[in-house]
């Protein structure tokens, strides 16, 4: 095998190789969220400053 063979073969193998992972992470993002944790009713943010109705 000469250098361009060489060169060919990585490219191939690089590109299988992304659009494998690609694919992976493609059909990973589309499962189901994990059922651990509680859904979020709401965002609480610890720092804000309650609402206070004005008189």
């Amino acid at each position: 095998m000469n250098d361009l063979d060489l060169l060919v073969a990585g490219a191939v193998v690089s590109f299988l190789s992304v659009a494998g992972a690609y694919i992976a992470i493609r059909h990973r993002a589309n499962e189901d969220p994990v059922e651990s944790y509680p859904p979020r009713v709401q965002e609480q943010n610890p720092r804000s400053v309650p609402d206070r109705e004005i008189v």
